[in-house]
């Protein structure tokens, strides 16, 4: 990925911007955190018979960069979050999940109702999507993971 600059401040608690204290210019510039330098979508339907329908969609990106903090206690102008490596030298595992839709449609006279059946990260994948970054046992330890497989029932009516 080519997306780099003064890194963004985001998720980094006490670096809300970069300039009020100048230990938040340490490790700033790089790769941003939202850099996501590969995606792959994949996505179709096949129609049944019967007025039945199956839907997939798959995707897959590149995990979003990390970097190891530091929080540092007792200096003049209170605590400070240092980030101690360069952005970017650090990434979370690529994710990717396949969703599927399985859909029946009915017709009378000038009305459509359409039967929803969705189901979200078919093989319930469970990426971590943050981790720890602070500098301690808990470094590296995921905080957040993909959303888990999950179920979605609709109607719809056209008309």
């Amino acid at each position: 990925s080519k997306e780099e600059g003064n890194y963004s401040s985001e998720n980094i608690p006490g670096m809300e911007t970069i300039f009020f204290n100048p230990n938040n210019q340490i490790n700033s510039y790089g790769i941003f955190r939202s850099s996501v330098p590969h995606i792959f979508k994949l996505q179709g339907t096949y129609f049944l018979p019967m007025g039945f329908s199956l839907s997939v969609f798959y995707n897959l990106f590149s995990g979003t960069p990390w970097q190891r903090t530091l929080v540092v206690t007792g200096l003049n102008q209170g605590t400070a979050t240092i980030r101690t490596e360069e952005p970017g030298l650090r990434r979370l595992p690529t994710t990717n999940a396949l969703d599927l839709r399985l859909e029946k449609s009915f017709y009378y006279r000038n009305v459509r109702l359409s039967m929803m059946l969705d189901i979200f990260n078919l093989f319930n994948q469970s990426r971590e999507t943050n981790v720890y970054s602070n500098a301690g046992t808990n470094f590296g330890k995921p905080t957040d993971i993909c959303i888990p497989r999950g179920f979605r029932a609709g109607v719809r009516i056209f008309f």
